[in-house]
């Protein structure tokens, strides 16, 4: 007889001894009675073992499985993380570096954002053009450094290398890392290491157009300031771009577009160019308004070669602020102070001069 059912008895000549140790409801809902209804000495205590013995099976059953279960713990413990507050008995020790790391987060937080300012940059891997890559990020670099968490890494490998394209090279390769020198709450004071691996150099093998109406495709051809047999250049392909613009947009096309095609030639070392372009429709002008002049400055008294009628001629955008320099505020622009409004549907554009200063950038 197993343990349960000794138990069991014990317990059923405990309770007909005066003691009450009944459980109650036993076995899932279900309630074990004796069938039979004859009291005698032994058959009461014999039915009441059997639903202790019962009783005490289902709890050894779970007893188990939470043995089993706590076993399975200590044996396999869970990545818990637990988040502790500040100064709190139960916090987790965590590394040294990382723990400084949380806490100028949390000294910075609120706080502007860090400046990143290169300091020095040094180039390996093109002696020719290290000098000429230096000058133009001399140029390129702003004095007040860059935002921190900007892309300002990948803006500088860019501009290394244009230098290299503009001398035909044209698959150049420059990687750039930056290492800090000094750091303080606002400002990161970095040196900068440029690897450059030249390539191959290409020479440019032609030009061609597609799609031109408006010009001649030969006058178009002679604002690239670049001949057949040249080293290419990527800078005069895109001043050539620049050029073509300006002269659509002098007629009224001011939607003018062109998209070079390059077909590259590895063996020949030559890059062949094929534009096409997108001359768009003429626009003219529909209306002219300047606003916000400054006191004693009358709209009279403004030279104006834009008017109403007349196709659109965009370097009359430039004369109005280069011929009423004299009257207008210092630091108003072509760039920022017009806004040109175009309807598709007449072909027409409303131009608005706005004089108003442009707010200046906080040195912050």
């Amino acid at each position: 007889m197993s343990v349960p059912c000794w138990v069991g008895l014990a317990i059923a000549a405990r309770n007909e001894r005066g003691f009450t140790a009944d459980p109650g409801r036993v076995g899932r809902g279900k309630e074990y009675r004796c069938r039979s209804n004859v009291r005698s000495q032994w058959r009461p205590s014999m039915c009441t073992a059997f639903r202790y013995t019962l009783w005490l099976m289902r709890w050894r059953r779970r007893l188990g499985l939470v043995t089993l279960s706590v076993s399975f713990l200590i044996a396999f413990p869970p990545a818990i993380r637990p988040q502790c507050p500040e100064g709190s008995e139960g916090r987790l020790r965590i590394p040294l570096s990382e723990e400084v790391r949380l806490r100028q987060d949390e000294t910075e937080e609120g706080a502007p954002l860090r400046k990143v300012r290169v300091q020095d940059v040094t180039i390996e891997g093109t002696p020719e053009f290290e000098e000429s890559i230096r000058g133009r990020l001399e140029r390129w670099l702003p004095e007040n450094g860059f935002e921190r968490g900007d892309d300002w890494i990948d803006a500088l490998e860019e501009t290394a290398r244009d230098v290299l394209r503009d001398n035909g090279y044209f698959r150049a390769k420059v990687s750039a890392q930056a290492h800090t020198l000094s750091r303080d709450g606002t400002e990161e004071l970095v040196s900068v290491d440029c690897q450059v691996v030249e390539g191959q150099q290409y020479r440019l093998s032609d030009i061609q157009l597609d799609g031109a109406t408006v010009f001649p495709a030969a006058e178009l051809r002679s604002r690239v300031q670049l001949d057949d047999g040249d080293v290419f250049d990527l800078g005069k392909i895109r001043k050539g771009i620049e050029a073509w613009t300006r002269l659509y947009g002098s007629v009224g096309y001011i939607n003018f577009t062109a998209s070079p095609d390059l077909n590259i030639d590895e063996d020949r070392q030559v890059i062949s160019v094929l534009f096409w372009l997108e001359e768009g429709r003429q626009f003219r002008v529909r209306s002219v308004q300047v606003l916000n002049l400054p006191r004693g400055v009358s709209g009279q008294a403004l030279k104006m070669k834009l008017k109403p009628g007349d196709i659109f001629n965009n370097e009359f955008v430039e004369d109005f602020f280069k011929d009423n320099r004299p009257l207008l505020p210092a630091d108003v622009s072509p760039w920022d102070n017009v806004e040109i409004k175009q309807d598709p549907k007449n072909d027409t554009v409303a131009i608005v001069f706005d004089v108003r200063p442009c707010p200046k950038p906080s040195s912050q």
